[in-house]
């Protein structure tokens, strides 16, 4: 109820929100309070700090706000006496430096004691003290410059009292200070010439009517109340009147965290409306279902934590009703019910964030400051009357002015700020960083096509070097038919020269011309070389700034992890507080800075692992004192970065997993089957599961089974993965291993086989050359010596599923990948290793982004699409089933391999070839795409299939001779080996002849398929193919090779 919200100290009662507000500020404001006035202490010969004045200031106000009036006296004090220091600081002694100190310690004491649930009174002696301090009278007319200002009162003086005498004034710096008759006396002397001034633009102010208000004359008349537009709540508005007897919360808005939630909420409630519609257009989509439920739950989390207690529980009502209506027996009615109560939500979720837009039936009157300057002759003191020049003053500015209290509150001091800063939409920054990596993909494009250019200008250096060396040859030719023609004319006699002849003056024109255009090409060749290192630098440079850019836009991105600690601690002070625990939250490593979108995706995930540790992990206090516990239970978030991996771990003391529980629900859920045993692990791992829960009863809390799932989906979609660890009696451990950002990275490329794909660099811990005995040993084993330390190790084909071995002849050597990621490590033994590469990780869209160990996609600068995995991760998901993949045929092939004169395997084939398929059937995906080929794994999976894949005909033939499929799905287009060559195999193998071919390719004039019927090939299905159409056909040939055996 309302007083559950309510923190009672002594006689003070404060709501909670309030309360928790005012203790981190006022923590804070104290600390530095202390912090600054001991420095000051030190060099008294510099003034008081405007920003220590404003801290007292902040300290006075807010005790005073929550009614703590012990700690606002003191803090007044101590700035009424820091206030006359810093005017007078030539006076200031060595006394008043420790009372300063002393002072700002008690203020702390108390907000201690406060804290403790105590109100204790300040220092009497201190109080006194600061009182006491005075420092010369003619300096302290300084403070008569200040203005007074008060608070108007709301309601009006009691009749036959002036208003003046109603009004409580608050004092403001430099207002408190004691001054005596001789020295208003010489104040007034002082300021004689300016109240002349004073007087001057007094008298242009015209005078108040004599009805009015003395309050409100200089206020105009407020307008007739006018209904605000409220037609975009009128479809609910009715309804959710209807329902405020229905939902008795009452809303605690945290102002804090309802900013952060209104963002969430903003973005939920169109997913929430969307899944709704959907779920009503086709009831018996469970798919949709589920999609509300996880938005309902997420949305009435965050809902509560950020004191929407309606909103909260309208959320709960709803998913109270879509439970009780069963996944198959929703009629309309229900979902008019649902929309209608939606409806509602949105309304009540509008009518938070757009208060003001709600049509209200009194308006307040807008709270006024005002401003009392001289006071009237009746009230003046006697000394002041006989102050001529004063009087005149009195008699012109007896009347108050009325100000706003947006003015009034600018003449208060204004808390510091630590940075300007501007908001930007998440969406604009994107695009923002896309755009980056876009420029760094044309600028990698620009190096490439360069780097062409530079063996373009080698090429045309060489064959200008050739020129004109022919140019010389055919010069030393011509010079010598010259001289042979000359002996020739000698010996005839002839009248004429030789070099009369037109044939050879010919020859050497051509030659000299000849000799200029080498030349001219000479110039050309010089100048491009120039231009082509100018633009290398200019890339050079270019890259430079594009880092930058992007660097600095990432940053932009990245933000503190302490950032939300705020809501983690609500989040458990809920929790403890519903289940009736008492539970604390200890964050450590809080300043790692993450990326904002990813945080924001998290943060749900990571609320609901608290909720799940307090409602399931932390025991009752009797239970844990019975069990030689803590009565108070802890759970610590703890961050660790490790390369571009962030690890958030969640630990609790509590009594840990019951995975006995655990079994006995996914048994009686049909997770397990009779008799199937499976390891702890396993078990634990049962709790991610899509509505599974071992909660007896629904809760707001927990028991609907979608909170953990929400957890393993939003990991697996940001490419991480959930390591779970669980003691009897001990706790629960869940670590989330995470990428800190992935907008850009730099990647190893690997290839195995006919594969290329790229690991982060950050993963890559060594390359390593195996000997071809270790790596034997290595597959014999199943793990690799680094270090002395036992590495898992795997063929990076076979976790890849893309083959079961090398197909590479063996040398001395052979590559393996030592990868490092958080503290596992991981071998991978690859064909080849092709360098690094810096790429913009591109999106990969919701389909592909679920997949385990896939972290992203990226465009090489020759445009090819490269698939980045993270191999630890994919190991961690996919290592035992890769490994009984490989198992049968991975020893032979090495040993053979690695004997001295070995034909390359080419005895393995007829070795290992098993023509009775097992039961199970195993259907053979040949395509050089691929994506191609995962979609479709996926999609016979799903189905029950077994799947082999080739990337071309040579290894489709390689692969049908480890194992005779039940069908071969094969594209026409591919490197090395096409479809029509692999089905003109297939057909002249008498083994495989009458094995069934469907062809899928984008080829599909007639001239294709007629070339393919002509090969023996069954089936003709163009890119894209309908899967139903394909999985009938499977189905077909899979029933006729039943009924064969």
């Amino acid at each position: 109820d309302g007083d559950e919200q309510i923190k009672v100290i002594g006689d003070l009662r404060i709501g909670i929100p309030l309360y928790n507000v005012y203790l981190n500020e006022a923590d804070e404001w104290s600390r530095r309070l202390v912090t600054e006035v001991t420095e000051w202490t030190m060099e008294r010969d510099r003034p008081i700090g405007d920003s220590t004045l404003a801290l007292t200031h902040s300290l006075a106000g807010s005790s005073a706000t929550v009614g703590f009036e012990a700690l606002s006296e003191m803090a007044r004090a101590l700035e009424n006496a820091l206030q006359q220091s810093q005017s007078h600081q030539g006076r200031a002694v060595k006394s008043h430096s420790q009372l300063f100190i002393d002072a700002a310690e008690d203020i702390r004491r108390l907000l201690h004691q406060f804290a403790a649930g105590f109100l204790k009174q300040p220092d009497a002696g201190l109080l006194r003290a600061l009182g006491e301090i005075d420092y010369s009278a003619p300096d302290a007319v300084e403070a008569l410059k200040e203005a007074h200002v008060v608070l108007e009162p709301d309601a009006p003086a009691p009749p036959g009292e002036p208003a003046a005498a109603s009004t409580a004034p608050m004092s403001v710096p430099g207002v408190g200070l004691r001054l005596t008759a001789k020295d208003i006396a010489q104040a007034l002397v002082i300021v004689q010439p300016v109240a002349a001034g004073i007087v001057q633009v007094l008298q242009t102010v015209p005078e108040p009517r004599p009805q009015a208000l003395p309050t409100l004359t200089a206020e105009p008349i407020p307008e007739p109340f006018k209904a605000p537009d409220t037609s975009r709540f009128a479809s609910a508005a009715a309804f959710a009147e209807d329902m405020d007897d229905e939902f008795d919360a009452v809303d605690a808005i945290d102002p804090d965290l309802f900013s952060i939630f209104e963002e969430e909420g903003a973005e939920l409630m169109p997913q929430l409306g969307a899944a709704l519609r959907q779920w009503s257009a086709r009831p018996t989509n469970l798919g949709a279902r589920n999609e509300v439920l996880r938005a309902l739950h997420t949305l009435k989390g965050s809902a509560r934590l950020a004191g929407a207690m309606r909103l909260g529980e309208m959320a709960h009502k709803i998913e109270s009703d879509i439970e009780r209506m069963g996944s198959d027996s929703a009629a309309f009615q229900d979902f008019e019910s649902l929309l209608t109560t939606f409806d509602a939500m949105q309304a009540n979720f509008e009518a938070l964030r757009h208060p003001d837009d709600m049509p209200e039936l009194v308006q307040p009157l807008p709270r006024q400051v005002v401003v009392e300057e001289t006071p009237s002759p009746d009230e003046q003191s006697p000394l002041e009357s006989q102050a001529a020049p004063a009087s005149a003053v009195a008699s012109t500015t007896n009347r108050k002015v009325t100000i706003s209290l947006a003015q009034a509150t600018a003449l208060q001091p204004l808390r510091a700020v630590a940075s300007g800063s501007i908001r930007v939409r998440a969406q604009l920054l994107d695009r923002m960083v896309n755009q980056a990596g876009e420029v760094m993909i044309t600028r990698s494009r620009l190096e490439a096509e360069l780097s062409q250019l530079r063996g373009s200008l080698n090429d045309l250096s060489g064959n200008l070097n050739r020129l004109r060396a022919q140019l010389r040859d055919v010069e030393l030719h011509s010079e010598t038919q010259m001289q042979s023609r000359l002996q020739q004319a000698k010996e005839a006699q002839l009248g004429f020269d030789p070099l009369e002849f037109d044939r050879f003056t010919r020859v050497q024109e051509l030659t000299r011309m000849m000799a200029e255009s080498v030349n001219d090409v000479a110039t050309v060749q010089r100048t491009l070389q120039r231009t082509v290192e100018a633009t290398e630098d200019d890339l050079i440079a270019q890259a430079r700034q594009t880092r930058d850019l992007q660097r600095d836009l990432l940053r932009t991105r990245m933000v503190e992890f302490e950032g939300i600690s705020e809501r983690l601690y609500r989040v458990v002070r809920q929790a403890s507080k519903e289940t009736g625990k008492q539970v604390r939250l200890d964050l450590q490593g809080g300043t790692i800075e993450m990326d904002r979108g990813m945080l924001d995706r998290m943060t749900p995930a990571f609320e609901h692992l608290l909720r799940n540790c307090v409602a399931h992990g932390i025991e009752d206090p009797h239970t844990r004192t019975g069990a030689g516990k803590d009565a108070s239970g802890l759970i610590t978030v703890s961050l660790q970065q490790s390369g571009n991996d962030v690890s958030v771990e969640f630990r609790d003391d509590g009594a840990g997993l019951n995975l006995q529980r655990i079994r006995e629900k996914a048994l009686a859920s049909g997770l397990l089957a009779d008799g199937q045993q499976i390891s702890d692990d396993e078990a634990a791992n049962l709790i991610f599961m899509p509505g599974f829960t071992t909660a007896s009863q629904v809760t707001e809390l927990a028991g609907r089974g979608i909170g953990m799932d929400v957890v393993r989906s939003e990991v697996n979609s940001l490419g991480g993965r959930i390591e779970t660890t669980t003691v009897a009696g001990k706790g629960t451990n869940f670590k989330l291993v995470l990428p800190l950002t992935t907008a850009v990275t730099q990647v190893v490329m690997l290839r195995s086989g006919g594969s290329s794909v790229g690991v982060p660099a950050n993963v890559v811990e060594t390359v390593r050359r195996v000997s071809a005995k270790d790596l034997q040993q290595a597959y014999n084993t199943g793990v690799v010596d680094v270090a002395g330390e036992s590495v898992p190790f795997f063929w990076s084909g076979a976790l890849l599923q893309a083959s079961r071995m090398s197909s590479e002849p063996q040398g001395k050597t052979a590559p393996v990948v030592i990868f490092r990621s958080a503290s596992q490590r991981l071998a991978l033994h690859v064909d080849e290793v092709l360098g690094t590469q810096e790429v913009v990780v591109k999106n990969l869209g919701p389909q592909l982004s679920r997949l385990p160990g896939l972290a992203g996609m990226s465009v090489l600068a020759s445009g090819a699409v490269v698939l980045i995995y993270n191999p630890v991760a994919l190991a961690f998901v996919y290592g035992q089933q890769a490994r009984a993949w490989g198992s049968d045929s991975a020893e032979p092939h090495m040993l053979e391999q690695s004997a001295a004169g070995s034909t390359g395997g080419a005895g393995l084939g007829l070795a290992s070839a098993t023509p009775v398929a097992p039961q199970i059937p195993l259907i053979l995906v040949v395509d050089d795409s691929i994506t191609v080929r995962r979609v479709t794994q996926r999609l016979l999976q799903r189905e029950g299939y077994r799947v082999s894949m080739a990337a071309d005909g040579l290894q489709a033939l390689e692969r049908l001779q480890e194992e005779r499929p039940t069908v071969v799905l094969s594209d026409i287009e591919m490197p090395r080996m096409d479809g029509f060559d692999l089905a003109r195999n297939i057909r002249g193998d008498v083994r495989l002849s009458d094995l069934p071919i469907i062809m899928i390719t984008s080829r599909i004039a007639e001239k294709h398929r007629e070339h393919a019927k002509e090969l023996g090939v069954d089936h003709y299905l163009g890119k894209p193919y309908a899967e139903d159409e394909l999985l009938s056909l499977i189905r077909h040939y899979c029933n006729v090779e039943t009924a064969v055996d």
